[in-house]
């Protein structure tokens, strides 16, 4: 006898007890299939309806969730690039010999001590000149410095870098200079880009609401922004958004602090 059928055998130990016969329930009359089909198409308006809402909400919430992500993020790397602000020239940059001549110098013994003698070292790298790093007398003032250290300094970014090191003699006029690029300007943008991406389809789905009547698109967009400020707020997130009654258009954006 196979397995399966030693199995069924065990179940026939079970025909000596007597188990009482449950009857089926009678069929529903019709006059009750007439009533369920009545109530039916109601409730699944109502299921429909909640299930309608619930989306809604978790889309709200995913948008919300995404802007906040973002202003966050941004707000992050203005406070980076705040902390350690760079500037690079404007315009081409000055050779060295418009403003002296080259001088052979040699280390003396009456230099002063302290190696302040600019006939004697570079007052920027304090090495005596030799014939690797030649002495360059500056025509304004006839200070010497190191040629190729000069040439450097007058074309850094620093704000006296017109002038002679030595006597603060201005050599030429300066050149303007603005705020280098930063490494994260690229990303900053795509911050940008993500944001009004993300306002525009927030306000894709409060026009949804327009069923519920002309102003319920409005009251929902501002619930948001109200919501999305709060959390600014408690975060120490230096932006405020400020709605003033339509989409991409009319909402400001502020740069601030909540605390102060």
């Amino acid at each position: 006898m196979c397995s399966l059928e030693a199995s069924f055998c065990g179940l026939s130990l079970l025909d000596s007890v007597v188990v009482p016969r449950i009857s089926s329930p009678a069929p529903p009359s019709e006059a009750t299939l007439q009533a369920r089909l009545v109530i039916l198409p109601g409730t699944v308006q109502r299921m429909r309806g909640d299930l309608e809402q619930h989306m809604f909400g978790q889309c709200a919430k995913s948008l919300q969730a995404e802007i906040i992500n973002v202003l966050t993020r941004t707000d992050q790397l203005r406070r980076y690039a705040r902390s350690g602000v760079t500037f690079e020239n404007v315009g081409p940059d000055h050779n060295v010999n418009d403003y002296g001549r080259d001088v052979i110098l040699h280390n003396s013994s009456s230099a002063v001590s302290d190696g302040r003698d600019d006939r004697s070292r570079c007052c920027f790298c304090l090495e005596p000149y030799s014939t690797i790093h030649t002495a360059f007398e500056i025509t304004a003032c006839a200070h010497s410095v190191g040629k190729a250290c000069l040439s450097t300094w007058l074309n850094s970014s620093s704000l006296n870098a017109n002038t002679c090191p030595h006597c603060r003699e201005e050599l030429f006029e300066r050149r303007a200079r603005r705020p280098a690029a930063h490494p994260n300007d690229g990303e900053l943008e795509q911050l940008d880009t993500r944001f009004w991406r993300e306002i525009d389809r927030l306000w894709e789905l409060a026009k949804s609401r327009d069923e519920l009547g002309p102003e319920a698109a409005t009251r929902f967009f501002r619930s948001v922004i109200a919501e999305i400020n709060y959390t600014f707020f408690e975060n120490d997130v230096s932006f405020c958004l400020e709605y003033v009654g339509g989409p991409r258009s009319t909402l400001n954006i502020q740069s601030g602090s909540w605390h102060n």
